[in-house]
């Protein structure tokens, strides 16, 4: 029982409860960890696909990368501006990019 408590009052002291600060965490930095915008010299055209628009029900959402978003969401860090019936606008890293659907595929 000493032993234990021996033990227990050194791996204690490792411990030191001042030096534990806390961290906020806002998920506004949420990121996709797989998703790598730095690959050369790729522009930002080639890091998106669009897949689809959602047209004339509600709201317009669009598919980008698989992902079902709407205007003023965001997609691997960029934000979505403008959804229209042919394509949609982005802004990412400062460059607003139109993403248009690639016919016939």
């Amino acid at each position: 029982m000493r032993r234990a408590l021996l033990f227990s009052a050194i791996l204690f002291s490792f411990f030191d409860a001042a030096s534990v600060r806390a961290v906020d965490y806002t998920g506004d930095l949420a990121r996709d960890p797989f998703f790598s915008p730095n690959k050369g010299s790729v522009s930002g055209e080639d890091l998106f696909k669009l897949n689809g628009v959602v047209w004339g029900v509600g709201a317009p959402k669009a598919i980008i990368d698989g992902k079902v978003v709407g205007i003023g969401g965001r997609i691997h860090g960029a934000e979505v501006l403008e959804i229209t019936k042919d394509g949609v606008k982005i802004n990412y890293n400062g460059k607003e990019i139109y993403l248009r659907q690639q016919k016939g595929k």
